[in-house]
């Protein structure tokens, strides 16, 4: 674990690959509805703030973990993106 500390503290951008390797996996893992992602039975209990609410509420656990998962991804683009610039 300390080698990965220290290659984020050589170079932060490289944690954005880890973000946006976590969110396609959870994105990709709810588009093709693995079980660890979906759930067997699909109960469970999420305390995910309103938003996170409103998706789970309306359409259901997958729909959720796409966008969860999209945002993951996104803010990990984002991040790559920031820390890049910082550096130039």
């Amino acid at each position: 674990m300390e080698g990965f500390t220290n290659m984020i503290s050589a170079n932060p951008w490289m944690l954005g690959i880890v973000f946006v390797a976590v969110g396609l996996l959870i994105t990709v893992g709810a588009v093709l509805r693995w079980k660890w992602i979906v759930g067997v039975d699909g109960t469970t209990t999420t305390r995910t703030g309103l938003f996170g609410y409103i998706i789970y509420k309306l359409f259901g656990r997958r729909v959720f973990f796409i966008v969860m998962g999209a945002i993951i991804t996104i803010a990990g683009i984002v991040w790559i993106i920031a820390m890049r610039a910082l550096a130039a």
